[in-house]
């Protein structure tokens, strides 16, 4: 079953609860699709390394 719960803060693409599972990422209030959440973390990474 999908119903659907909102968008993602960063790209607006819809995403959906499926079987009772966030098919995406809450983080800080709000919610963001795998995509944008593994770009970000990769960004993150990248700036971590350089410290």
């Amino acid at each position: 079953m999908y119903e659907e719960v909102g968008h993602c803060a960063k790209c607006d693409k819809t995403i959906y609860c499926k079987d009772g599972f966030l098919d995406g990422v809450h983080h800080k209030g709000k919610i963001y699709c795998w995509e944008c959440d593994q770009r970000g973390n990769m960004q993150n990474a990248d700036e971590n390394d350089e410290a």
